[in-house]
């Protein structure tokens, strides 16, 4: 009886062990969206351009630059859904330039989120990637 009391004991220590060091890995690992996310890829194209970015601040509000005008709005998170408002945005006249537009388009209504490693990925209804940021520094 005190052998299996033993083996029983231990094996719950050295499985609790297990789960508290896996639980500390993963926390350590976890980016949070409340970030400055650069834009690398908008609807397909790539994007080369380091000032394109999105900035989700704590208190449920975003700014975001694509080439031209300013955006801005307030989000909500539920899981991995995130819902944005009604967004703003300046009215400068910009030539050739579409990606404000189409930012702004990612940047309203229900959308699905997701962060690989130091990468957010913004999916439309039909779970299609329509913005990919990496992490700014």
């Amino acid at each position: 009886m005190k052998t299996a009391s033993f083996v029983l004991f231990f094996l719950i220590v050295v499985f609790s062990c297990n789960s508290i060091k896996v639980t500390s890995i993963q926390k350590k690992s976890s980016v949070s969206i409340i970030a400055k996310w650069k834009l690398i890829e908008l609807n397909a194209k790539k994007i080369d351009k380091e000032t394109y970015y999105v900035q989700f601040r704590s208190d449920q509000n975003y700014s975001a630059y694509a080439g031209c005008n300013n955006l801005g709005g307030d989000f909500k998170l539920n899981g991995n859904q995130i819902i944005f408002g009604i967004g703003i945005s300046t009215e400068m006249y910009c030539t050739n330039e579409n990606s404000d537009r189409e930012l702004a388009g990612v940047l309203s209504g229900e959308k699905t989120y997701e962060i690989n490693k130091f990468d957010l990925l913004i999916k439309n209804y039909e779970n299609i990637v329509i913005a990919k940021f990496v992490l700014t520094k």
